[in-house]
């Protein structure tokens, strides 16, 4: 289940609620838009996630921006300190790919890594 970092700002009593149910019906919870809204990171420790997803405004161009560089390599060391996997979202050439690699992400997905593609499952919807 994805939740919205700046949920945090409205209700992150509501947030620790749903991760507590999240471990006693067995799924788990993830931060999307992580880095997006000025929400401290401190939540990170009080809130039981399984993973991050980065915001593709700090993965666009990656390569070319030491300032996201360095706002990744610091949300990798709080997130991994805490045992949550870092996604990243967006990536769309092979030097973000190149660069995420090296930083040490855990995931990535975006148009690079492949396109959507049609499903007939949902043709008779």
């Amino acid at each position: 289940f994805e939740v919205p970092e700046h949920v945090l700002n409205f209700n992150e009593v509501a947030l620790q609620r749903l991760c507590v149910m999240a471990g006693d019906y067995g799924f788990g919870v993830s931060v999307e838009r992580f880095g997006a809204s000025s929400v401290p990171f401190a939540y990170l420790q009080r809130i039981d996630l399984v993973s991050v997803k980065i915001d593709i405004s700090f993965v666009r161009h990656i390569h070319q921006s030491p300032d996201n560089q360095f706002f990744l390599r610091s949300a990798m060391q709080i997130a991994h300190s805490q045992g949550l996997k870092i996604l990243a979202v967006g990536v769309e050439s092979e030097q973000e790919l190149e660069t995420l690699t090296e930083l040490g992400i855990d995931g990535a997905m975006g148009y690079h890594l492949g396109r959507p593609e049609a499903n007939s499952l949902f043709d008779s919807i």
